[in-house]
């Protein structure tokens, strides 16, 4: 069984394995992605916060790729790069407390308040905090033992007056996090609400979107965001989709993605590489587990 989760090359649809770097067999009948180079996790994560301005990014990927710890990553850069602006995160996660113990530890490393309704309490907005507070994880599921429907009715309250009150703020920046757009579009019926800051060009207030099941989702999450990340997918029918978002070669995205690795982490569950595309200027690399 530990050679099925061995950190492994991926057969291409050709049959051939993909390569670290693809393109360098020199086959004629090949696209060419000797351009798209393999970046360390440190070393993206350190340039794209340098770099990022606020705009829209999408995440996709079936679940356990390591999508939300590499969101909280790029969240944790991008807010020390911009410490002097006083940006801020809202994260809205739809899972019941007990269920999850990511957002606890991503909290408390992060300095991220767990709130349960929103506007966050009058105990959480003191002034001596403000300047110190990075943004809210807004989970408002506990312990109750409500049913499916009653869940679902208190995601949409919270979850859509977060949204709604963000899209309208002017004054700091302030991302907001939707951890799976596809229940939020699908189940929620927030989809309209979501895809308002989606269609209003350069955002102040940008939206991240994390995507487990695409073909629920907005065709706004693909068309719209700066910044693309595309997780192993086994699903030829996802990657001829993930090929024609149009920020390259459908046959280089086709092909690196092919070539993406996966192996298993010490909790028992999985990570991958995921390429990355910047949609103004068609930069792509892949970014390493």
């Amino acid at each position: 069984m530990a050679d099925r989760f061995a950190f492994k090359e991926k057969e291409s649809r050709s049959g051939r394995a993909g390569l670290r770097l693809a393109g360098d067999d020199g086959r004629k009948d090949e696209p060419d992605t000797s351009h798209v180079q393999v970046m360390s996790r440190e070393d993206f994560v350190r340039m794209f916060a340098e770099e990022y301005t606020p705009s829209h990014l999408t995440m996709i990927g079936p679940t356990q790729r390591g999508k939300t710890t590499l969101c909280f990553h790029l969240l944790g850069a991008v807010l020390a790069a911009h410490k002097q602006d006083h940006w801020r995160v809202v994260f809205l996660h739809g899972k019941i407390k007990r269920r999850d113990h990511v957002m606890k530890d991503e909290a408390k490393a992060g300095n991220y308040r767990i709130i349960k309704s929103w506007p966050p309490g009058f105990t959480l907005r003191p002034k001596h905090w403000k300047r110190n507070v990075n943004g809210y994880i807004l989970r408002p599921l506990g312990n109750d033992k409500l049913t499916a429907l009653e869940e679902e009715k208190i995601l949409k309250q919270e979850f859509g007056k977060s949204i709604r009150t963000v899209y309208h703020s002017t004054r700091n920046v302030t991302i907001t996090v939707v951890d799976e757009r596809a229940q939020a579009d699908k189940d929620l019926k927030l989809g309209k609400d979501l895809d308002a800051p989606l269609q209003r060009g350069l955002p102040h207030n940008p939206e991240w979107n994390n995507i487990q099941r695409g073909a629920w989702c907005s065709y706004h999450c693909y068309d719209a965001p700066e910044h693309i990340f595309l997780f192993v997918d086994d699903d030829d029918s996802n990657i001829d989709r993930y090929a024609e978002f149009g920020v390259g070669d459908p046959r280089v995205i086709k092909r690196v993605m092919a070539g993406l690795k996966l192996k298993k982490v010490e909790t028992g569950g999985t990570i991958s590489q995921c390429l990355y595309m910047r949609r103004s200027d068609r930069f792509m690399c892949i970014v390493d587990t």
